[in-house]
């Protein structure tokens, strides 16, 4: 007769279980071999306890009462998280917390009760991971500050891309229902931004008790000392959040290595990204061991074997998957799963994104240009504005990138936008088919450039080349169109996102340009706008006039007289 014991002891889980199970006991994430003890160990979580149940449940074996008790906090937490998913729109309730005039969209609230489930619920929280997999403009940030307002969370992280750091504070300004104390930390030295997020956390505890201290900054920053130190060592975290969290799937990276440090300094962790698994299927280990190191384990090296066979030059390729059905499971386990019939933001107007950044090198420049209508790019090298008409435009040239000179040479002159270009092309599936549109011959050159060094094929639609057809047949991954060639006659409901690199000073482009993708034959539930903006230029402007629907070259011209 088969015995099969486990028993729980402080942190671990021991299986004591004869030699033939070995391979099964191999599979569950974690799993160490004492020889001294003859039994494999296992760390003692919620999770692991379900898995190990699964596995020997058919078999039949034996356990002490502290297994039993974390069987049934497990067993309890996956069964409201799916009992959450599965029911009806109608019983499921705002909230306790919410802006009634901001309410949850039906995906939204699911996903919040869903979190809220998996981390044990409002009144008793026990901690744990989750992950919100929403696509961009679904609205994952109003999940996540709804979830840090509700469980009143006194210390919590937000990590986000640098460009995304600053949306962070408008959205709470939009959604938050508690008044959350919201720093947001971009500029300075990662030494100034350690001192400042140590005082907002000081400050907030010693003068608004009650209120969540919320400091929001950027990958690159955290994976640097002092902050580095700061914020895995010296700080109890109350939640963690990682905001396109793809962004450490890279196992052996420091921005990875730093994620599954912080974890164990934090109770609760959320991971929102809407391309969990941009290149590969094994994306979600390092998002996965951030979240909860139970579910894939902590060995890159041990998931990668099992769930993928290896080739190429010495051995060291992924050459094809195994095993996907397990992992998709696993993946589900925390994850939340929207329903097709969710998928429908509630308005029937595209979805709109501002991603913004400052001037960098073309700042002087621009001001020069804005201010004496002439400026120099380079030794002997200068670019005029003989009317207010050409002064738009030289302003625009230098946001996106570059600049004419008088001898008709194009110089590249900022990085600004190219850069919120290759951040947003990172948080987007590489697969997905995308539109950009651009006003100047040179802002598609550059347009071009950054999409082929982001691993996409590229087709340009323009007054000077017509390659539409072989995006239209999706034999290239991304259109960058002329506003004004893509914006009459052509349907473009292929891609359900649009990217605005530039759009000119004509509102009728601007809104024709919007219905070659928000037209029939789109078959996407919504389609969504990504604009990329130069704070505190004319592009600010320019979309200022497009959301107030008035004719933005009347709107540009007044902001040029009256400065």
């Amino acid at each position: 007769m088969i015995t099969i014991r486990v028993s729980k002891d402080g942190e671990r889980i021991g299986v004591f279980t004869p030699p033939e199970f070995a391979e099964r006991c191999r599979i569950i994430a974690g799993s160490v071999w004492n020889g001294n003890a003859k039994a494999w160990v296992y760390p003692a979580t919620p999770t692991t306890a379900v898995q190990i149940n699964a596995l020997f449940k058919s078999t039949g074996f034996k356990y002490d009462s502290g297994f039993s008790e974390l069987l049934k906090l497990g067993c309890s937490v996956y069964d409201n998280a799916v009992s959450t998913m599965n029911a009806d729109a109608d019983k499921l309730p705002m909230p306790p917390m919410f802006r009634r005039d901001r309410p949850l969209w039906i995906h939204q609230l699911r996903a919040f009760w869903y979190a809220t489930a998996l981390w044990g619920g409002l009144d008793n929280p026990t901690g744990g991971g989750a992950m919100i997999p929403l696509r961009m403009g679904r609205g994952k940030t109003s999940v996540a500050i709804h979830l840090i307002a509700n469980f009143q969370f006194d210390k919590v992280l937000i990590v986000a891309p640098a460009k995304v750091v600053n949306v962070w504070p408008e959205e709470f300004e939009k959604n938050d229902p508690l008044g959350c104390k919201v720093l947001a930390l971009r500029n300075g030295s990662v030494k100034q931004r350690t001192r400042a997020m140590h005082e907002h956390l000081d400050n907030v505890y010693r003068n608004f008790p009650g209120k969540p201290a919320v400091i929001v900054t950027n990958y690159e920053a955290v994976r640097s000392s002092p902050l580095k130190e700061y914020t895995t060592e010296k700080i109890q975290w109350d939640c963690v959040v990682l905001d396109e969290s793809h962004r450490i799937k890279q196992p052996s990276g420091i921005t990875s290595k730093w994620a599954a440090k912080v974890a164990r300094n934090s109770k609760h962790r959320l991971a929102l990204t809407g391309t969990p698994m941009p290149h590969s299927p094994l994306d979600i280990f390092a998002q996965y061991r951030f979240l909860d190191f139970s579910i894939l384990g902590t060995s890159w090296t041990k998931c990668r074997s099992h769930y993928a066979d290896m080739g190429g030059f010495g051995g060291h390729q992924i050459v094809s998957y195994r095993h996907q059905d397990e992992l998709s499971e696993k993946f589900y386990s925390i994850a939340y799963r929207i329903k097709p019939e969710e998928d429908v933001v509630a308005r029937a107007d595209p979805i709109k994104i501002t991603r913004k950044a400052p001037l960098g090198k073309g700042k002087s420049m621009y001001w020069e240009m804005h201010n004496n209508m002439i400026t120099q790019i380079k030794d002997g090298t200068i670019a005029t504005a003989a009317n207010a008409l050409v002064k738009m435009l030289r302003l625009q040239q230098i946001t996106g990138g570059h600049l004419k000179d008088e001898d008709g040479v194009i110089h590249h002159v900022d990085e600004a936008k190219g850069d919120l270009l290759a951040d947003v092309l990172e948080d987007l599936d590489q697969r997905e088919p995308i539109v950009v549109f651009c006003n100047f011959h040179a802002d598609i050159d550059q347009v071009r450039k950054i999409c082929v060094e982001s691993g996409r094929t590229v087709s340009e639609l323009s007054g000077r080349l017509d390659e539409l057809a072989d995006w239209k047949d999706g034999k290239t991954d991304v259109l960058v169109a002329q506003i004004q060639s893509g914006k009459e006659g052509i349907s473009l409901v292929r891609a359900q996102y649009s990217i605005y690199y530039s759009v000119g000073f004509s509102l009728a482009d601007y809104e024709q340009s919007i219905a070659r993708t928000d037209r029939p034959g789109q078959k996407a539930t919504e389609v969504t706008c990504i604009h990329l903006v130069v704070e505190g230029t004319i592009d600010e402007k320019v979309y200022q006039a497009i959301s107030e629907k008035r004719e933005i070259i009347n709107a540009v011209m007044e902001y040029i007289k009256s400065e």
